[in-house]
Formats: structure tokens, sequence, C-alpha cells
């Protein structure tokens, strides 16, 4: 099994080659179908994919080290264009 950056450079390529068979698929269906139902369902699965996850019980100390140098991180994202 590859390690370091050649295990990330397999992975996007495996990720790249999926997207490319994906779009192929799946070109003809989204063209021939309203765009308000393609994101009525792309909103409906990942509601229903990430709802659980995020309500999910967490410990109390979860926020982690990333958010505790909250400042810095207000200021980028508000200095953001």
């Amino acid at each position: 099994m590859p390690k370091g950056e050649a295990a990330g450079f397999l992975a996007s390529l495996a990720f790249t080659a999926l997207a490319s068979v994906r779009d192929v698929s799946f070109g003809g269906v989204f063209q021939s179908t309203s765009p308000l139902g393609v994101a009525a369902v792309a909103f409906t699965l990942c509601s229903l994919l990430f709802l659980p996850i995020a309500l999910a019980p967490k410990p109390p100390n979860s926020r982690g080290a990333a958010a505790k140098p909250w400042r810095p991180s207000i200021s980028v994202s508000v200095a953001a264009p």
C-alpha cells in the first residue's frame, strides 16, 4: 500500500476518475430533469446523511484545537472577499 504523497496522488486520481464517470453517466439525466428536482433530492440526501452526525451527542470538550484561536478565524472570515 502506498504511503504519504503517493497515497494522496492515487486518492486524487481515483476521485477524478470516479467523478468523470459520474458526470458522463448522469449528464443526460441531469439535463432532462428540472434543476429544482435535482436540488431537492440533493438537499434531502445531504440532510439525511449529515443531520444525524450533527445531532449526535458529543463530549463537552469536542471542539478541539481548531476552535481555540477564534479571533484569527473571525478576522480571516470577515476580511475574505
